[in-house]
């Protein structure tokens, strides 16, 4: 059965001993939990309620994210594209990917009160992903069902 771990918000299948595979936590032991956030994918050009995403108060300050991918490759990523230069077409497909992934970057606005922005400084995702213009935060529940019904 597929739950919401009450510790890092993931939807997950419970290891036998109850504990969560995404953060290791005992989720039969909610000690430390805050009930009051969820998890939220926020894509390009979502449009937002003025609420704070973290708190769920009124605002009306919203701030721009932009996450790009890394452009710089490690050794092993250098090593399987001089691999690549034995036949063009290998080459031709490795270059396409690569740029592909150089010039992957996500952008939104997403609404965070003062107070927030002063006690937890930026916005920060949980997750990125890239191939769907996706960023995932925990967010407060009241901005959660705003949000999911403005949709």
């Amino acid at each position: 059965m597929i739950v919401k771990c009450p510790h890092c918000y993931t939807r997950v299948i419970p290891l036998e001993n109850n504990f969560c595979p995404s953060c290791r936590k005992d989720m039969s032991d909610t000690t430390g939990a805050d009930t009051s956030k969820t998890l939220l994918v926020i894509y390009e050009g979502t449009k937002l309620p003025h609420q704070c995403f973290a708190c769920g108060n009124s605002t009306e300050r919203f701030v721009r994210m932009k996450e790009g991918k890394d452009a710089q490759g490690d050794l092993l990523k250098t090593i399987s594209y001089i691999l690549a230069l034995v036949t063009f077409r290998v080459f031709y497909i490795a270059a396409m990917e690569n740029n592909n992934e150089k010039s992957a970057s996500i952008t939104i606005k997403i609404p965070q009160c003062e107070s927030c922005a002063k006690i937890n400084g930026a916005p920060k995702p949980s997750h990125i992903d890239f191939a769907t213009q996706g960023m995932t935060f925990i967010v407060d529940k009241s901005f959660y069902e705003q949000a999911r019904s403005m949709r």
